[in-house]
Protein backbone atom coordinates (compact mmCIF):
# COMPACT_ATOMS: atom_id res chain seq x y z
CA UNK A 1 0.00 0.00 0.00
CA UNK A 2 1.37 3.32 -0.98
CA UNK A 3 -0.01 6.63 1.11
CA UNK A 4 0.88 10.00 -0.01
CA UNK A 5 0.03 12.70 2.10
CA UNK A 6 -0.58 15.97 0.64
CA UNK A 7 -2.62 18.99 1.89
CA UNK A 8 -3.35 17.28 4.64
CA UNK A 9 -5.21 14.47 2.62
CA UNK A 10 -4.02 10.99 2.93
CA UNK A 11 -4.08 9.30 -1.12
CA UNK A 12 -3.77 5.22 -0.34
CA UNK A 13 -2.88 3.55 -3.74
CA UNK A 14 -2.95 -0.22 -4.01
CA UNK A 15 0.32 -1.28 -6.71
CA UNK A 16 -1.49 -4.80 -8.00
CA UNK A 17 -5.06 -2.65 -8.47
CA UNK A 18 -3.05 -0.05 -10.61
CA UNK A 19 -0.53 -2.31 -12.20
CA UNK A 20 -3.22 -4.32 -15.19
CA UNK A 21 -4.94 -1.07 -15.93
CA UNK A 22 -1.55 0.65 -16.17
CA UNK A 23 -0.32 -2.32 -18.56
CA UNK A 24 -3.29 -2.24 -20.56
CA UNK A 25 -3.15 1.77 -21.15
CA UNK A 26 0.68 1.23 -21.88
CA UNK A 27 0.37 -1.07 -24.47
CA UNK A 28 -2.10 0.60 -26.28
CA UNK A 29 -0.43 3.91 -26.27
CA UNK A 30 3.04 1.73 -27.53
CA UNK A 31 0.88 -0.05 -30.09
CA UNK A 32 -0.91 3.19 -31.32
CA UNK A 33 2.70 4.97 -31.34
CA UNK A 34 3.78 2.71 -34.26
CA UNK A 35 5.73 -0.11 -33.06
CA UNK A 36 5.65 -3.36 -33.61
CA UNK A 37 3.58 -5.61 -31.68
CA UNK A 38 6.42 -7.65 -30.56
CA UNK A 39 8.18 -4.88 -29.86
CA UNK A 40 5.34 -3.63 -27.66
CA UNK A 41 4.78 -6.47 -25.96
CA UNK A 42 8.20 -7.25 -25.07
CA UNK A 43 8.80 -3.87 -23.78
CA UNK A 44 5.45 -3.11 -22.06
CA UNK A 45 5.97 -6.52 -20.36
CA UNK A 46 9.52 -5.82 -19.46
CA UNK A 47 8.68 -2.77 -18.10
CA UNK A 48 6.06 -3.47 -15.83
CA UNK A 49 7.81 -6.63 -14.05
CA UNK A 50 10.34 -4.11 -13.09
CA UNK A 51 7.91 -1.65 -11.80
CA UNK A 52 6.25 -4.68 -9.82
CA UNK A 53 9.22 -6.11 -8.52
CA UNK A 54 10.02 -2.59 -7.65
CA UNK A 55 6.40 -2.34 -5.97
CA UNK A 56 6.85 -5.72 -3.82
CA UNK A 57 3.92 -6.76 -6.09
CA UNK A 58 6.30 -9.43 -8.07
CA UNK A 59 8.98 -11.73 -6.61
CA UNK A 60 12.31 -12.05 -8.33
CA UNK A 61 11.93 -15.51 -8.31
CA UNK A 62 9.74 -15.40 -10.76
CA UNK A 63 10.90 -13.59 -13.46
CA UNK A 64 14.35 -14.89 -13.13
CA UNK A 65 12.52 -18.62 -13.54
CA UNK A 66 11.19 -17.32 -17.22
CA UNK A 67 13.91 -17.57 -19.12
CA UNK A 68 14.12 -21.32 -17.81
CA UNK A 69 10.45 -22.38 -19.21
CA UNK A 70 10.99 -20.12 -22.38
CA UNK A 71 13.97 -22.33 -22.90
CA UNK A 72 12.31 -25.84 -22.10
CA UNK A 73 9.17 -24.92 -24.32
CA UNK A 74 11.48 -24.42 -27.15
CA UNK A 75 13.35 -27.71 -26.66
CA UNK A 76 10.26 -30.12 -26.33
CA UNK A 77 8.59 -28.44 -29.81
CA UNK A 78 9.93 -31.46 -31.81
CA UNK A 79 7.84 -32.24 -34.58
CA UNK A 80 8.18 -35.78 -36.25
CA UNK A 81 7.22 -36.67 -39.93
CA UNK A 82 6.70 -39.92 -41.48
CA UNK A 83 8.97 -39.37 -45.50
CA UNK A 84 7.41 -41.72 -48.01
CA UNK A 85 10.68 -43.46 -49.82
CA UNK A 86 10.04 -44.42 -53.05
CA UNK A 87 10.06 -48.51 -53.04
CA UNK A 88 12.27 -48.62 -55.99
CA UNK A 89 15.16 -47.58 -53.70
CA UNK A 90 15.04 -50.48 -51.93
CA UNK A 91 14.06 -48.03 -48.17
CA UNK A 92 11.67 -47.97 -45.94
CA UNK A 93 10.03 -45.02 -44.82
CA UNK A 94 11.28 -43.95 -41.91
CA UNK A 95 10.53 -40.99 -39.04
CA UNK A 96 12.64 -38.00 -38.93
CA UNK A 97 12.53 -35.71 -36.05
CA UNK A 98 13.20 -32.06 -36.71
CA UNK A 99 13.18 -29.12 -34.76
CA UNK A 100 10.74 -25.92 -35.82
Amino acid sequence: MIEIEALGWVISIDPSAVLAPGMFLALIIALLSGFPVAFCLGGVGVIFALLGMLSGEIEPQFVTALPQRILGLMASFIASFNVDVPEETGHTSAPINFIL
